[in-house]
């Protein structure tokens, strides 16, 4: 369902128009579905196209798409409307500035080889700070 993203983290809440109903603590109503592995996309709209404008309403800025998904057993034949929303955007919180020494060419062959990445304007290696403990390389951090 694609629902996580690079510095922007994106829930899906799925509504299904049919028995079920259930409230969450905010009040909101949600709905169950089967499986969305036993559903296929029909169609997927961005907010503001027909089709999505009440949800638009509902959920303002936080809405990233509408799905409607039709059941894969055609005995069941429900039609499911599935939004995807935003709950929560910052930058990546886990990201570390690592200070490592020329000499250390070992050092820096390993935390490129995990996905370290030279900054050359701070000249400082950013890192996964899980990364950086397990180089020992703790007391070498800046968070920035």
């Amino acid at each position: 369902m694609g629902c996580l993203g690079y510095a922007l983290i994106r829930y899906c809440i799925n509504i299904q128009y049919v028995e079920g109903v259930k409230s969450d603590a905010q009040g909101m109503q949600t709905k169950t579905m089967s499986s969305p592995k036993q559903t296929r996309v029909i169609k997927k709209l961005s907010p503001g196209q027909p089709g999505t404008v009440k949800l638009a309403q509902r959920f303002g800025d936080a809405l990233v798409c509408v799905r409607y998904r039709l059941d894969a057993e055609p005995r069941n034949m429900r039609r499911y409307t599935t939004v995807e929303l935003v709950v929560d955007q910052g930058p990546p919180t886990d990201r570390t500035f690592v200070k490592v020494r020329i000499p250390d060419i070992e050092l820096r062959r390993r935390a490129i080889q995990h996905g370290a990445v030279w900054d050359a304007k701070l000249r400082l290696w950013r890192m996964r700070y899980g990364l950086a403990k397990s180089l020992g390389l703790v007391d070498r951090t800046f968070r920035k």
